[in-house]
């Protein structure tokens, strides 16, 4: 069984950081973290499709020249984080769809370094490619691997790690809120209202 941790945050005016909930709605200018925890011997992806309709390609573990935050210690999983990120002014709906696979992704990987590069009507071809490809990412879970449905964990857990300065009651900017697992590969896609 394979299986991934995450969690996605975001801070009030107070300072005070919260759990985003799937669907939930945020505004532009608001902050957003997004953390992960996988088995180190998985590949992992989060893909994200923007408002805007555009895809990204925004994390794979076979891409660490990206310019990251990670652990860096060696261990039975990996933790990383893509850090906070503020929405910008273009609203409607934010995807993330997160990955872990047993093996490399590199159909993936190839249709949206092409969608990066193309322009104009063949934009659009490898655009509707990449969607066909993560439904048949997601249909195949559900039919081959018997995927389980990405569960809120009781209470959020911090990677193995000791943070000085947070008690209990509070959540910490490094928390894992939900786990996602499935046998050769587990997805979750995480939508967020943006306002």
């Amino acid at each position: 069984m394979l299986s991934f941790r995450y969690g996605i945050l975001s801070e009030d005016a107070q300072k005070s950081i919260f759990v985003v909930e799937k669907g939930q709605v945020l505004q532009s200018g608001d902050l957003l973290k997004l953390n992960f925890e996988y088995p180190k011997a998985a590949s992992f992806y989060v893909c994200y499709l923007s408002s805007d309709d555009e895809y990204v390609l925004i994390y794979s573990s076979n891409a660490k020249a990206r310019g990251l935050q990670g652990s860096g210690q060696q261990a039975d999983v990996m933790y990383e984080t893509l850090g906070w990120m503020a929405l910008d002014n273009n609203t409607g709906l934010e995807t993330f769809i997160l990955i872990a696979s047993d093996e490399p992704l590199d159909m993936l990987e190839e249709l949206v370094s092409n969608y990066e590069r193309a322009k104009g009507k063949s934009r659009k071809r490898f655009h509707k490619r990449i969607t066909q490809h993560l439904k048949d990412l997601e249909d195949g879970l559900v039919k081959v691997s018997g995927v389980s449905l990405t569960q809120r964990l009781e209470k959020p857990v911090i990677a193995g790690v000791t943070f000085r300065g947070t008690t209990e009651t509070e959540l910490s900017e490094n928390a894992l809120t939900h786990e996602a697992s499935g046998h050769r590969i587990a997805l979750a896609a995480f939508e967020i209202g943006h306002q």
